[in-house]
């Protein structure tokens, strides 16, 4: 059953039109979309300016939410479809670029590397990439449509629960042929390691049982990469409770999810996801049971 997610966890995303043009593939009911990119906004936080990558859009059924009412999606989502994107991150700050995640790949319509080029960064020159997890939507595009590597001088960091589990545990063919590039580049790390001396690393299983938030803390700026804690944010932030069929542990990650959101807030943090709607950065505030949301990014 595990070996099903590896196929379709392509999307779970949240904004408030539908796409007017036609997918570029469709993967066990969720329609891929091809974004058009025109600039790659960015914000600065102290020394660091974190960029937002448009990798792609995706359409999704309600259907695949756990725990939610007929009436919590009446309410929230009365078209029943989700509607969002997949976004990477890139942060820089004095002797650092670091990718954070890399989408679905070109092959599937992903422009991460259009990204890049926008930013005039060569994959060449891309010298350190760090994932959140390695769900499909998140590692595809480290490489190309022949399994090469897209980053071929990058060092690769996941957590060594992450990929124990896809790796050892499911053994997940796909997995293994998006990191067989990288084999003698990859760094394993346990939760609470300390990455470039200023990346914490922070346990949020529950997504994946290696799923991890990044807290980049500078002198004069922090902000958290929060990985997959939330997908569809027109209906998780208000009903914190609801799970989707991508969780590995559908239980487990919406206490991680309110635990996460309520760390940013106790820290007044901003918080980068790459499933959020708008830049994909937020400020997140208690609303009710629930919670709310500000751009941090326009």
């Amino acid at each position: 059953m595990k070996k099903i997610f590896v196929l379709f966890f392509v999307m779970l995303f949240v904004s408030s039109a539908a796409f007017a043009e036609e997918p570029v593939v469709s993967l066990g009911g969720m329609d891929v979309f091809s974004p058009t990119l025109e600039n790659v906004p960015s914000v600065k936080i102290g020394d660091m300016e974190i960029f937002t990558l448009v990798d792609a859009r995706a359409e999704i059924p309600t259907s695949m939410l756990i725990g939610a009412t007929e009436e919590q999606i009446e309410k929230y989502v009365p078209s029943r479809k989700l509607h969002g994107q997949i976004l990477a991150f890139l942060v820089k700050f004095p002797g650092k670029i670091i990718l954070f995640d890399t989408g679905v790949g070109a092959a599937n319509g992903g422009k991460l590397l259009e990204a890049l080029k926008l930013l005039q960064i060569s994959p060449d020159e891309l010298d350190t990439v760090v994932l959140t997890h390695l769900h499909f939507d998140h590692i595809s595009g480290l490489i190309d449509a022949e399994g090469k590597a897209n980053f071929p001088k990058a060092e690769i960091f996941v957590s060594r629960i992450e990929k124990n589990y896809w790796c050892n545990e499911v053994k997940d063919e796909y997995v293994k042929k998006v990191l067989a590039p990288y084999e003698k580049r990859i760094h394993l790390f346990e939760f609470g390691d300390k990455l470039f001396d200023c990346i914490s690393t922070i346990d949020a299983s529950g997504h994946t049982p290696g799923h991890t938030v990044f807290d980049i803390k500078r002198d004069d700026g922090e902000i958290l990469v929060v990985g997959d804690i939330l997908h569809a944010d027109e209906i998780m932030l208000d009903e914190p409770e609801i799970a989707i069929i991508f969780d590995v542990d559908p239980v487990k990650a919406p206490k991680t999810r309110k635990v996460i959101l309520d760390m940013a807030i106790e820290k007044d943090l901003p918080i980068a996801g790459p499933h959020f709607s708008g830049t994909g950065l937020w400020k997140i505030q208690k609303s009710g049971k629930g919670y709310t949301k500000t751009p941090f990014l326009k």
